[in-house]
Order: structure tokens, then C-alpha cells, then sequence
């Protein structure tokens, strides 16, 4: 039926349940997404180790979109940068550590010391049982594979230096995926923070990554890192304590 304006008015029965409709789809969605980021956070807690801190993920996840964010406002990567593409490295940051959980040493741990030759065999093949384990998934996922596609490259290359001389494969700059080349930077800013027994300054952080750039880290991302230390530092407080219920 036309109104006086012209156009068709919907009864208010067909309305109603337009509204529900709509309401369906929305708490269906709602429910999947909650449902793949439970996936997510089970398998993630799986793969890390057992003296983890109980919010490593979490400050992790948002040290990652925070350098993300930085890369974007420098107007840098704006081919592969989007807020959607960030949304989906924070949400895929978890997986990284995926392979772990294929692999356990002889004393039941999924470490090692990190400086023998051993540590980086076992390394090289978290990250290649990982890339496998969500190559599988993607493949699977048919046309909904983006998220397990950057999962995979940030599992699979995170040990990738810049200056060529990381593993499994040796890849170079900018042929590390840029997803890896963030969660790199997020995990050494963790690391250097998380170092209760040298409590370093945050000059002495600023050395610490300078120290890495244009070697295992690229420059770009340390310098981003470097310029927003502070908000950093103040996620990982806001983290640290929390109960994991509050933060998710």
C-alpha cells in the first residue's frame, strides 16, 4: 500500500517480523563470533607454556593491534592495512604458537633454552607443524580462510629475521609477511617488559629494540614501537593483574 508520499508502507505484522528476522541473524552471528574466539583462546592456551601468565595472550593480542594501528597512521602498507585487516590479526594473534602443541620435548616441555642449536631445530618445527595444522584449516575453510590465512603466516614466519638471517625459510625485509613482522616486534616489547629481574628503564628498552632493528626486527616497526612505548607499557599494566574474565 502507497502512503500520501508515495512510497509503500510495510504492514505492521510483515515489520515485526522483519525486526526479528534481523534480530535472529544478528544474535546467530554474535554467537559464532563468540564461539570461534572461544575456539581461538582454548587452543592458544593449549600451545603456551605452563608458567605463562595467565593474560599473555590478551596483552599480546593488543600490543599487536596497537603497532598495527601505529603503521597505518604513518600511512605505511596501506595496500594490505585496513581497520578490518587489524581486527583480524588481533583476533588471529593466538594461533601463533599453534605448533607447540604438536611438539613436546623429553621433559614434557614445549621449550627449550633458546640460544642452543636444538631450540632452533625444535623452533623450525613448531613453525612448520603450525603452518601445516592451519594451511589444513584454510584449505577447508574454502572462501572463509583470510583469518586462518594471516594465522598462518604469522605461525609460520614469526621467526624470520630481517636481515635474512631467521628460520624456517631465511626470507628477507619485506618478503616477511607483514603480520609476522608485527607479532615479531609485539613479543620482543613483551619479552623486554615482561623481564622482572633487569626492571630496565624505558631507555634502556628504546637500546634494547635499536639494538635489533634492521637485524632480526624491521626499522619501521621498532621505530613505531619505540614512539609508542609508553601506551604500551600501559597496556601491559592494564593487563597484568586483571582477572582474564574482565579482559575478553
Amino acid at each position: 500500500m502507497k502512503s500520501q508520499s508515495g512510497e509503500f508502507d510495510l504492514p505492521d505484522a510483515s515489520v515485526s517480523q522483519a525486526n526479528e528476522e534481523n534480530d535472529d541473524v544478528v544474535k546467530r552471528l554474535t554467537e559464532s563470533t563468540a564461539l570461534l574466539e572461544m575456539t581461538i583462546y582454548a587452543l592458544a592456551h593449549l600451545c603456551e607454556k605452563e608458567n605463562a601468565s595467565a593474560n599473555h595472550i590478551l596483552r599480546l593480542q593488543h600490543v599487536v593491534k596497537l603497532l598495527a594501528e601505529g603503521v597505518l597512521q604513518a600511512g605505511k602498507h596501506t595496500d594490505i592495512l585496513n581497520h578490518d585487516y587489524i581486527t583480524m590479526l588481533f583476533r588471529c594473534t593466538p594461533l601463533h604458537h599453534i605448533g607447540h602443541a604438536a611438539i613436546v620435548t623429553d621433559n614434557g616441555d614445549s621449550s627449550a633454552d633458546s640460544k642452543s642449536d636444538s631450540s632452533i631445530s625444535q623452533g623450525a618445527k613448531h613453525a612448520e607443524r603450525g603452518y601445516e595444522a592451519l594451511r589444513w584449516a584454510e584449505q577447508a575453510c574454502g572462501k572463509y580462510k583470510t583469518l586462518l590465512s594471516a594465522a598462518k603466516d604469522m605461525a609460520y614466519c614469526q621467526h624470520e629475521h630481517w636481515d635474512g638471517s631467521g628460520y624456517p625459510r631465511g626470507l628477507k625485509g619485506e618478503d616477511i609477511p607483514l603480520s609476522a613482522r608485527i607479532l615479531a616486534v609485539a613479543i620482543e616489547m613483551e619479552t623486554l617488559l615482561d623481564n622482572d629481574a633487569e626492571n630496565m628503564s624505558p631507555d634502556q628498552i628504546s637500546a634494547k629494540l635499536e639494538e635489533r632493528s634492521d637485524q632480526q626486527l624491521d626499522p619501521l616497526l621498532v621505530a613505531i614501537a619505540i614512539e609508542k612505548q609508553a601506551d604500551i607499557l600501559q597496556l601491559f599494566n592494564q593487563f597484568a593483574n586483571m582477572p582474564l574474565k574482565d579482559t575478553a
